[in-house]
């Protein structure tokens, strides 16, 4: 959204924000000082609004007063009246899952489906019995952390290694302790039992030595493209996501205590920090932007 609003052939835009989901971005994140967006929000139960009869209210595309197109974010929701739909799928849910069922109902229905990696494109259409036609591969872009940081953040010392994700844990100890030695001793942070939040987030993956990521599905390499944009060193497993955007800018997690100790050493090194930077370079917000807007063109023409 920050990326479309700027854009000089930018369509009509209506922003629906309903509900009484917490926010995670603060407002000045979501860049729309000066933008023109026509935007309705509302603090009041969805399932309330969308079937009450009043001007305003109602499915999402006739309280935004008429929509050609509405781009979702989760399936079958917000309720309708007549707008056809976009989704973008950036990770399959279980099979046989209620999430499952929810996910193929709304890309049987939608317009266009937008995926961020040549493999999810294909293994989409496969599970969900979609014409390739309706799939459209787009870039992601990863300027978030990076424009969140008014000034460089130093390595910590000792190195710290920042783990996103809630599995390997045991393993990755294990492989740490094996690494650390009285003298060059490595802190351990995991994410999640830090209780950080999005704000914080950026200056802790700027000054680690090395980020783990060890996530077992992933059809978006967003998080460690956002990495790699500070300059930070990234462990991940060998998923076709990661391995169609990341090239050799990133350190393979098998065998982890192996990437893991070239990955440290890394962090020091100059001209690795800056070919990490020129890989995420290539992947921006309005590549994307532009990418989808000619999708949604092509749809409404």
């Amino acid at each position: 959204m920050r990326a479309l609003v700027r854009l000089p052939d930018a369509p009509e835009i209506g922003l629906y924000e309903v509900g009484r989901a917490p926010r995670v971005f603060d407002e000045s994140a979501l860049g729309l000082a000066g933008a023109r967006v026509r935007r309705l929000a509302s603090r009041m139960p969805r399932s309330l609004r969308e079937r009450l009869p009043f001007r305003g209210f109602g499915p999402a595309d006739r309280a935004l007063g008429g929509v050609e197109l509405f781009h979702r974010i989760l399936p079958s929701t917000p309720r309708l009246a007549r707008a056809r739909t976009s989704i973008a799928i950036a990770e399959l849910p279980s099979r046989g899952s209620a999430a499952e069922a929810a996910w193929s109902a709304e890309l049987g229905a939608a317009a266009a489906v937008f995926v961020f990696s040549a493999d999810y494109r294909a293994r989409v259409a496969e599970r969900f019995g979609l014409a390739a036609e309706r799939i459209h591969q787009v870039p992601v872009g990863c300027e978030h952390w990076q424009r969140a940081l008014a000034s460089p953040v130093p390595r910590a010392d000792p190195p710290r290694v920042l783990v996103l994700g809630s599995t390997g844990h045991a393993e990755l100890r294990a492989a740490l302790a094996r690494l650390s030695r009285p003298t060059r001793p490595i802190e351990l942070c995991l994410v999640r039992e830090l209780g950080v939040g999005e704000a914080e987030l950026p200056a802790l993956v700027a000054s680690a030595s090395a980020l783990v990521h060890l996530v077992p599905e992933a059809g978006t390499a967003v998080t460690p493209l956002e990495a790699l944009a500070l300059g930070t060193p990234v462990v991940v497993p060998r998923l076709p996501a990661f391995e169609e955007a990341l090239g050799e800018q990133v350190f393979w997690a098998e065998p982890l205590e192996t990437a893991l100790e070239s990955a440290l050493a890394s962090a020091a090194d100059p001209q690795a920090t800056r070919a990490r930077i020129a890989q995420a370079r290539a992947f921006s917000w309005e590549s994307s932007a532009r990418a989808h807007l000619a999708v949604w063109r092509r749809l409404t023409s």
